[in-house]
């Protein structure tokens, strides 16, 4: 009604075709549009950049708390609606995702290393360091075991293996587990 949209086709099966009605509406759609996905994508890069800090610095509490909101605001209980043995799938892709935004990690999948295939493994080459990420769905709820079983995997397989190849000076396992919108996580320091 008020001339930012017009009604280019009437319905056909009760669906509107919409237009932008000329070049000076256009451009306020343009100037407002690139302005939301500014204030957006600055909001999410501080977000990130406070995980990746977090993550860096083995800080559990902020690390939980980035990936439970992240949990939050994207995904629906209806998303994890798999076979048991699949739900862990699903957050491996989510955390695969998020730590792949990292400009500086070499973030890598379900490669060898050890003797088994840890899910996510991370390399930051300028500083030494490296994380073996070993995730688990607790069905019960239980995240704090289920942490507790992917260390104890990660350890008993070697999971570290390709870290310390790639010349990784200081590497953490962390176990982590997820349960519905909510998450766990432990760290563990490798020692030599």
């Amino acid at each position: 009604m008020s001339g930012y949209l017009t009604d280019v086709r009437k319905p056909a099966g009760g669906v509107h075709e919409l237009a932008i009605p000329n070049l000076e509406v256009y451009m306020v759609y343009e100037r407002q549009v690139l302005l939301w996905l500014k204030k957006g994508i600055k909001r999410r890069q501080e977000e990130l950049g406070q995980f990746f800090d977090a993550i860096s610095k083995c800080e559990v509490k902020q690390v939980e708390s980035f990936l439970e909101k992240f949990l939050s605001i994207h995904i629906s209980i209806r998303d994890i609606c798999y076979r048991k043995d699949l739900k862990e799938n699903f957050y491996h892709g989510v955390l695969l995702m998020a730590l792949s935004l990292h400009e500086n990690w070499i973030v890598i999948s379900n490669r060898e290393s050890g003797t088994g295939y840890p899910d996510i493994m991370v390399m930051e080459e300028s500083t030494g360091k490296g994380w073996v990420f070993e995730l688990k769905y607790a069905e019960d709820g239980k995240m704090e075991q289920a942490c507790k079983n992917a260390l104890e995997q990660a350890e008993k397989k070697n999971y570290a293996a390709l870290l310390k190849q790639e010349g990784m000076k200081d590497i953490r396992l962390a176990g982590t587990a997820f349960y519905k919108k909510s998450c766990k996580v432990i760290f563990k320091r490798i020692k030599d």
